[in-house]
């Protein structure tokens, strides 16, 4: 038990339909998802950063993946992920007032940085939610949500439809009932940097080698290179932005029938 004033709960599956075992595959030697936690900071901050990952067979090799990391694990559903978070979160501590942030760990290009701004708008507005998240290129790859755990806990209890289930915020974010602000962290910031398909893949691959051996380079940075090399867009252009989410939306309509 955590019981952190600040919870990191990093979103992981091994099931990705596009790309299976993704978060495991590796860049210039290292996992996704140890690359993302290096990027972050994680490791210098264990005692609020855990993995919320599902109780399918297929992610035991997750979590032994994590134990070598040293991250806590907690699994839960698969498809309802609101409560897998929600049950995460109270399984470490989490009370009314624990801050917590949501990150999917297949976003390697990641940074610290960005946290630390997502908390700091969190914090000077007094917000119930924030997101740099903002359409229609929602800052893909490096989108830091936060949340306190007493919005997380309303939205489990009241969030009925499937995209609501299975994506964690929207309810809290469409509701009305909560105060939520939204910025971008870099207004030129305009690409597809998650990792879902082979071609986002490639696209990492590029990114990584470019600055290889360096690993902990800046947003800046990246934006930078991206002016520097216009063909990267084209590497993954056919790479659909939140297409579980698009399918969550159609599930959406069938439920309402």
């Amino acid at each position: 038990m955590l019981n952190p004033p600040l919870l990191v709960i990093i979103q992981a599956r091994m099931g990705s339909s596009r790309l299976p075992g993704k978060v495991l595959r590796e860049v210039n030697g290292k996992s996704i998802l140890q690359l993302m936690l290096e990027r972050l900071g994680i490791f210098g901050m264990p005692e609020c950063a855990v993995v919320a990952t599902s109780v399918l067979p297929a992610d035991d090799l997750l979590v032994a993946a994590c134990e070598k990391l040293g991250l806590p694990c907690f699994r839960g559903s698969e498809s309802d992920v609101l409560a897998r978070f929600y049950e995460a979160a109270k399984f470490f501590g989490a009370q009314a007032e624990t801050v917590i942030i949501r990150i999917c760990a297949d976003s390697p290009l990641h940074h610290e940085t960005v946290v630390d701004f997502a908390l700091k708008q969190f914090h000077t507005h007094q917000l119930d939610y924030f997101s740099n998240a903002v359409p229609p290129k929602y800052e893909d790859g490096i989108t830091t949500e936060v949340f306190r755990f007493s919005a997380l806990e309303r939205a489990h209890q009241e969030a009925s439809l499937p995209s609501q289930r299975e994506h964690v915020t929207p309810y809290i974010k469409e509701s009305g009932e909560f105060l939520c602000g939204f910025q971008k962290f870099r207004a030129a910031y305009a690409w597809k940097l998650s990792v879902d398909t082979p071609d986002d893949f490639k696209l990492l691959h590029a990114v990584m080698t470019h600055f290889s051996p360096h690993a902990h380079f800046t947003i800046d940075e990246i934006l930078t290179a991206f002016a520097n090399h216009p063909d990267w867009e084209k590497i993954n252009e056919s790479s659909v932005l939140n297409e579980g989410y698009l399918k969550s939306l159609q599930e959406d309509q069938a439920h309402k029938k």
